[in-house]
């Protein structure tokens, strides 16, 4: 029998509760699996030994165990390298859980990888006992149904804001009121929470302040159950924990923060504020060598004086891009942080992390509050026919589009647009992804400021208008169409040309009427 012994960190375990565990694992002959971290598995490694017991293995992701007691054999988990994050650490506990036939927590009430290597265990069929710190007492459970019994708010309604609450968060971070409008009735689901102040044009201390709020109006782990019950595969209970614990508020609002602190730069730390714009002649972004500071005060007061010169203002397809870069041990500067400002505001950031085998390559932790934001998927109150405002500054220019298709207006692919550009050509694309423009580039959704357009510019509105009236509100016409403009923009990569929408509009009107 092969036993996954695992714990909280923070922890001091009784003497009479390991010296009980120990006597009654060597009795049955137990192989004990478990890891090298301080806390549990340094307690229970230092009894193990002081018995003299053989039979356990440990696991790392580490070159070598940072604790073996025993002299135990080792098993490295491959694929993790320096620094170790919780995905490191998650995947030694996930080789334990696979490889035993039960599990042996001590949880503190506290510890979330605890908890999800309780998940993981119950939802690959295989019983766990739970030492409980605070209740000092222990219990066994076999399935995640009985984890979930042990939170009675799992059965409540899933519902995270009341009316008025929604409807002061979308005043705060949806700045259409078209949208505003429509969500109102809309009650917003977890997710779309997360995404709407992820990607939102507000400031960082603004999304701090609602993620710590959100973060204390539900049981985390309640959440985690939940999320582990709605799978029909309960053998993803890991992962699907692990996701939980991830893309949960106070996960998030604890990335915000460390991104804020990073603003603050010790004794050789700089800051490297880079201007960049779209550039109406070149038809794309473009961007200076940027202008070191040693403070992020200073850099401020540099956008100010752009500001009050009068360079910038809140119509204006410019934006900032600040970098942080921190000295190595070897004395060489490496990017830590990178943040999108807008006017004097810090929007989005990205925390980087470099690669030991291309040392000038710098990838993103992740993109959660940076590139992700422009795939926002939230129903929209439009129709076929209907033509937008596509208002994505100051990354993209000011655009003018006529959607094609709805769909179940829940996909975050059903809604089809024609889009202009700032050429004379047009562009198909997935509206919800902002797949909007000739030109890729760090991009704001189209949906935080999508409103109806009474009067496109002159020289767009024949051609917006004529694809409208072809559609009429019926949408099998405007997917008709949408179809016969996708096979020619295949072959047409610079876009479509007013004479190739007029051509599809024409051919489609000679065939059989749609009704």
């Amino acid at each position: 029998m092969k036993l996954f012994v695992g714990g909280s960190k923070g922890v001091k375990l009784s003497e009479k509760m390991i010296k009980d565990k120990i006597d009654e694992w060597i009795a049955a002959e137990t192989e004990i699996l478990i890891g090298d971290c301080s806390g549990t598995d340094a307690a229970m490694q230092e009894a193990l030994a002081s018995q003299k017991y053989p039979n356990v293995t440990v696991y790392t992701v580490h070159e070598a165990a940072r604790r073996n007691a025993g002299n135990w054999s080792v098993t490295v988990v491959p694929g993790s390298k320096p620094p170790f994050t919780f995905h490191d650490y998650r995947r030694k506990d996930a080789a334990m859980a696979k490889a035993a036939d039960s599990g042996f927590m001590v949880w503190d009430g506290k510890s979330r990888g605890t908890f999800v290597n309780i998940a993981e265990l119950l939802g690959l069929g295989k019983p766990v006992e739970v030492w409980l710190t605070e209740k000092q007492r222990s219990l066994t459970l076999q399935t995640l149904e009985e984890l979930a019994a042990l939170f009675p708010e799992i059965a409540a309604k899933d519902v995270w804001l009341s009316a008025d609450e929604q409807a002061a968060f979308l005043r705060q971070f949806m700045p259409s009121h078209s949208m505003q409008a429509y969500l109102a009735s809309h009650p917003l689901k977890k997710r779309e929470i997360v995404d709407i102040i992820c990607g939102a044009p507000v400031p960082l201390e603004e999304k701090v302040r609602w993620m710590s709020w959100l973060s204390k109006q539900k049981n985390l782990y309640a959440e985690i159950v939940r999320q582990c019950l709605k799978s029909p595969d309960r053998q993803d209970a890991g992962l699907l924990a692990e996701y939980a614990i991830e893309d949960s508020f106070s996960a998030l609002a604890g990335q915000i923060r460390r991104a804020l602190r990073e603003l603050h730069a010790k004794p050789g730390e700089l800051f490297l504020l880079i201007e960049a714009w779209y550039d109406e002649e070149l038809k794309n972004e473009k961007d200076d060598s940027g202008t070191p500071f040693l403070a992020f005060e200073k850099a401020i007061e540099y956008i100010r004086r752009d500001i009050q010169e009068g360079e910038l203002d809140e119509s204006c397809t410019c934006w900032y891009r600040l970098e942080k870069w921190v000295p190595d041990a070897s004395g060489r500067f490496v990017q830590r942080y990178v943040y999108w400002l807008w006017m004097d505001r810090v929007l989005y950031f990205e925390e980087l992390k470099g690669s030991p085998a291309y040392p000038a390559y710098y990838k993103a932790v992740t993109t959660r509050f940076s590139g992700d934001g422009q795939h926002l998927n939230l129903p929209i109150p439009f129709h076929a026919g209907d033509i937008v405002i596509i208002d994505c500054r100051p990354f993209k220019p000011l655009q003018y589009a006529v959607l094609l298709e709805i769909g179940d207006n829940t996909d975050c692919c059903c809604v089809q647009a024609l889009c202009s550009t700032d050429t004379d050509r047009w562009i198909v694309g997935a509206l919800k992804h902002g797949s909007l423009f000739l030109h890729n580039g760090f991009c704001l959704s189209p949906l935080y400021q999508l409103e109806p357009c009474s009067q496109p510019p002159l020289e767009k509105e024949a051609l917006l208008d004529a694809v409208r009236d072809y559609i009429a509100g019926v949408e099998k016409k405007g997917t008709r169409l949408w179809e016969a403009l996708v096979c020619q923009e295949e072959s047409h990569l610079e876009g479509l040309t007013e004479n190739m929408v007029y051509s599809a509009i024409d051919m489609l009107k000679k065939k059989v009427h749609i009704r």
